[in-house]
């Protein structure tokens, strides 16, 4: 996988600061909106067993493919429909569509999640109810871009 050279320094730090709290060695890791490989490349270099990933952008899923072709730990799926599969860590960064697919039994299908909101692509008050279902699950506000992403974890912040 050659995804480290479309990987800036300033994308490793994004992964370390949303995603280094997840304890991903010798997990399966459930990627929910994974671009063009970058997560996927952080949670493999942390020790991640297996990777099961989800892109359904058409231009990113391409270079999604491309970069993991041929790594038997990598399994890429276009569309995903809510479906709970079975993995030790969940990470969710699907750009709004999180309005439809996070639920209560999802969150509590997994030992370790991680989920961005993304407040400009719903009605407010769906971003707000999502909000509050993230804290009664004992979510750590992570950090955010403003309006257009608020990262929850169910795992402290690294110091």
């Amino acid at each position: 996988m050659d995804v480290a050279t479309d990987i800036s320094i300033y994308s490793v730090k994004v992964m370390a600061h949303l995603y280094g709290n997840l304890r991903v060695e010798n997990s399966v890791v459930l990627d929910l909106g994974a671009s063009i490989g970058d997560s996927i490349y952080y949670f493999l270099t942390r020790g991640a067993s297996r990777i099961i990933a989800f892109e359904a952008d058409p231009v990113r899923h391409a270079r999604l493919q491309a970069y993991v072709q041929g790594d038997y730990r990598v399994e890429i799926h276009r569309e995903y429909r809510g479906e709970i599969i079975m993995a030790d860590v969940m990470k969710m960064d699907i750009e709004g569509s999180e309005r439809d697919y996070l639920t209560e039994e999802l969150l509590v299908s997994y030992p370790q999640w991680t989920v961005g909101l993304h407040p400009m692509f719903m009605k407010y008050e769906r971003f707000l109810l999502l909000e509050e279902m993230l804290k009664r699950h004992g979510a750590y506000y992570l950090g955010g871009d403003g309006p257009f992403e608020r990262v929850y974890s169910s795992n402290p912040p690294l110091p």
